[in-house]
C-alpha cells in the first residue's frame, strides 16, 4: 500500500469516526453555561454537589470547574464528617470518585488543602 492509499484510508476513518465521537459528547449551551457557573458556586452539601455534578459535569470547564473546586474543597473541609454518607454513591459512581480527585488542584487555597489534609484520618 503506498503513502497516498494510507493518507486516503486515515482520511476516511477520520471522518467516520468524528462524527460519531461528537455525537457522543454532550455541548454545554450558553444558558446550561450560566445556570452551572451559579450553581455550583453555591453548593452547600455533598448530596447537592452529586445533583449538580449529574445536572452539569458536561459544562466542567473554565468558571465552571473552579466552581466545583471550590464546591468541593469547602466540603472536604466543613463536611469531612458527612464524607463517610457519600461513600455509597462514590463505590457504585466511578466517574464521580474521577471527578471529586480531578477537582482537588491548584485553585484550592493552600490553608485549605491543609485544613483538608488534617480531616483524612491516619491509616
Amino acid at each position: 500500500m503506498g503513502q497516498e492509499t494510507s493518507h486516503i484510508l486515515l482520511a476516511i476513518i477520520l471522518l467516520c469516526w468524528i462524527p460519531n465521537a461528537l455525537a457522543n459528547r454532550v455541548i454545554c449551551s450558553e444558558e446550561e453555561a450560566r445556570s452551572a457557573e451559579a450553581a455550583v458556586a453555591a453548593v452547600n452539601s455533598w448530596d447537592e454537589l452529586y445533583q449538580q455534578f449529574k445536572r452539569y459535569s458536561h459544562c466542567d470547564d473554565g468558571a465552571i470547574a473552579e466552581g466545583f473546586s471550590e464546591s468541593i474543597s469547602l466540603l472536604l473541609a466543613e463536611q469531612w464528617a458527612e464524607v463517610q454518607l457519600m461513600s455509597r454513591t462514590l463505590i457504585q459512581q466511578p466517574v464521580f470518585q474521577k471527578f471529586l480527585i480531578e477537582h482537588i488542584d491548584e485553585t484550592i487555597p493552600a490553608l485549605r488543602l491543609e485544613c483538608i489534609v488534617k480531616n483524612v484520618p491516619d491509616t
